[in-house]
């Protein structure tokens, strides 16, 4: 069985969000990620990279604009 680690990269650091990922969905503009055991973990972003050698999952967190004052 494959299953894979989702780092999730922001402020230039990167941290593993999930382990043991087996399944990946959009839901409402947002990345779900689901383990084995039934847990999830959701974050808005980019997937930059899914290596299906290695099992990694990389996103992108997405940046937050701010309003001029």
């Amino acid at each position: 069985m494959c299953l894979s680690k989702a780092f999730l990269i922001k402020n230039g650091r990167e941290q593993l969000l999930l382990d043991s990922v087996c399944n990946v969905r959009m839901e409402n503009g947002q990345i779900v990620l689901y383990d084995i055991i039934g847990e999830t973990s959701s974050v808005r972003g980019i997937i930059e990279d899914v290596d299906l050698i290695r099992n990694t999952i990389i996103i992108r967190a997405e940046e937050t604009q701010t309003k001029d004052a």
